[in-house]
């Protein structure tokens, strides 16, 4: 009789879980609409989306509010970045902030990505373009360069940099060493999740695979959860997924979105697991440059002609002495020789506009090469 009352007395505190966890199902549903409405009433009114302050704001109430209520104050900071996050990601998937800048009277536009079906990569082409188009997966970054380069595709779609990890050497690399030109670029929020078998368990996950981004852009989440577990890596994070759900054994998991972990038929075991704020910047690659448009930036690439001291100094000089805004400057080993370096640098500007055209000028007299990279309209995020 005593255990009967216990069950029914269980059953009663478990249906009062249940219904707190659907009031919160509700309510984050609300507060997502209600940033949606600032949003738009923002937008009316010229101002910037995101408010950084205000965030910072919102998560020290939410860390006060917890040590009033006797919550673990990391645990509410923690809860309220991944409601940020998640909004975040939702009105990106929804209502896209920046616009579409390719158009085509064509009926498909075939855009080269890093496949297969479900990549972060994917879902950055489909940001971007506004007509329908048709999707060629390739397994490496310098093969979607190549295909451009070789126009079997119009465009290609690469990760360049992150906001965790810092930039992708291959693209940078491939960048320099091909003759695609970057016509255009997206910034994403990337938001990781850990996926396994449906008949999978937590706790029992002995190997995770992901791409070696992916890892980097996770390692807390693994440090912490999962210290002994197998890393391996993987050409990208879909194809992590689709291996996974092909493989017979349910102690492997893979680091991807929930779009792959759901296109691969795979449960979520963890979600938004990586290491903070986490946005990639994708370029898009054309073989023909991008015409001029408002608020333009512009890359470049060069060698220097001696590792004399002050040698860069005075390369850089020809941009600050024509007060052209300098947005990333990013050293390359040349391979070459050890301590010899290339330098990125991208800019506000087209490069056709008469200031830019002169500083190219100067500062190609001064240096062992030069190479534009392109021309394309500044993301907005």
């Amino acid at each position: 009789m005593k255990n009967k009352k216990l069950s029914q007395k269980l059953e009663e505190i478990r249906r009062k879980i249940d219904s707190i966890d659907f009031q919160i199902r509700e309510l984050i549903a609300q507060r997502i609409q209600l940033l949606y409405d600032i949003k738009k009433i923002k937008t009316k009114l010229r101002m910037e989306v995101y408010d950084e302050k205000r965030e910072l704001e919102i998560i020290d109430k939410a860390i006060e509010h917890a040590k009033q209520l006797g919550i673990d104050p990391e645990f509410a900071q923690s809860l309220t970045r991944v409601l940020i996050n998640y909004a975040r990601r939702k009105e990106h998937l929804l209502h896209r902030q920046y616009k579409p800048r390719v158009k085509t009277k064509r009926k498909k536009l075939l855009v080269a990505i890093l496949g297969p079906r479900g990549t972060f990569t994917e879902e950055a082409a489909r940001y971007y373009f506004t007509d329908t188009i048709e999707l060629k997966s390739f397994l490496t970054i310098p093969e979607i360069f190549n295909a451009v380069e070789e126009e079997k595709v119009e465009h290609g779609v690469v990760a360049v940099e992150n906001s965790l990890e810092g930039s992708i050497g291959i693209t940078l690399d491939s960048l320099l060493e091909t003759n695609a030109k970057i016509y255009g670029e997206i910034v994403l929020p990337i938001i990781h999740c850990l996926a396994a078998k449906p008949n999978a368990k937590f706790e029992n996950i002995k190997t995770i695979i992901s791409h070696p981004q992916a890892l980097a852009q996770t390692h807390q989440f693994l440090k912490g959860r999962f210290p002994r577990a197998e890393l391996k890596q993987s050409p990208s994070t879909a194809e992590a997924a689709k291996s996974v759900a092909e493989g017979f054994t349910k102690d492997i998991a893979a680091i991807c979105s929930k779009t792959a972990a759901r296109l691969y038929g795979l449960k979520t075991l963890a979600e938004s697991i990586q290491d903070g704020e986490n946005f990639t910047r994708f370029i898009v690659l054309s073989k023909t440059g991008q015409k001029r448009v408002k608020n333009s930036k512009t890359s470049v690439v060069f060698g220097l002609k001696s590792n004399r001291p002050g040698e860069l100094y005075r390369a850089l000089g020809e941009f600050a002495a024509r007060n052209i805004n300098l947005t990333k400057i990013e050293s390359r080993p040349s391979k070459r020789a050890l301590g010899d370096y290339f330098f990125f640098v991208d800019m506000e500007g087209y490069v056709r506009e008469p200031i830019i055209e002169e500083a190219l000028r100067s500062l190609e007299k001064k240096v062992a090469f030069l190479k534009v990279l392109g021309s394309y309209p500044k993301a907005e995020y």
